[in-house]
């Protein structure tokens, strides 16, 4: 059974993304999306190769669209490390991939 596992970098991600949603006062909304983001992240630690190969940002980082963002990660074993959760509209250039 895979794990899902999420690097710093992807929780403060998660944490910006409920924050932009909760600032119109739409808790639940918030709480719901991040749910939904998860559940995407536990589907591809099932089927990891359903991403995208980005050997362009890092050997091994894979991506998959959901909605307006960008779910990055690379699968290690039993492990799917989420790296980064990127909004569409935000530069790919400024994408930093830290473990």
């Amino acid at each position: 059974m895979t794990v899902v596992q999420y690097q710093a970098a992807a929780e403060t991600d998660l944490v910006e993304i409920w924050l932009q949603i909760a600032g119109d006062g739409d808790y639940n909304h918030a709480d719901e999306y991040i749910s939904r983001l998860k559940e995407i992240c536990v589907l591809l630690a099932g089927q990891p190769g359903m991403g995208v190969d980005r050997q362009d940002i890092a050997m091994g980082v894979r991506s998959f669209p959901v909605d307006r963002y960008v779910v990055y990660y690379e699968q290690h074993g039993p492990v799917l490390s989420v790296l980064r959760v990127w909004h569409t509209a935000r530069d790919p250039e400024t994408l930093s991939i830290a473990e």
